[in-house]
């Protein structure tokens, strides 16, 4: 949606983009905790279950330390007056 408006070159609303990067949000958020799931099926035929399982583990926690720092980038450059 927020393409095709760009395209056309007709105003956008501050609420309808917030909207579209919340749905983008929520999409991607999703995306990426299904990672660790996924590759998890992709080495289940080659390792043991409980090495499966300890390889999505450490998956999520890193696609969870990248999520909060992140977060964190995007306070700080809002305190510093960079992002709104």
């Amino acid at each position: 949606h927020l393409k095709t408006e760009r395209e056309k070159g007709t105003y956008i609303s501050i609420d309808e983009v917030k909207l579209d990067y919340q749905i983008f949000g929520t999409t991607l958020k999703k995306f990426i905790e299904a990672i660790p799931a996924r590759v998890g099926g992709q080495v289940a035929g080659y390792v043991d279950p409980l090495i499966e399982r300890g390889i999505e583990r450490g998956i999520e926690q890193e696609l969870k330390d990248l999520r909060r720092q992140f977060y964190d980038s995007m306070y700080v450059e809002e305190e510093g007056g960079g992002m709104s």
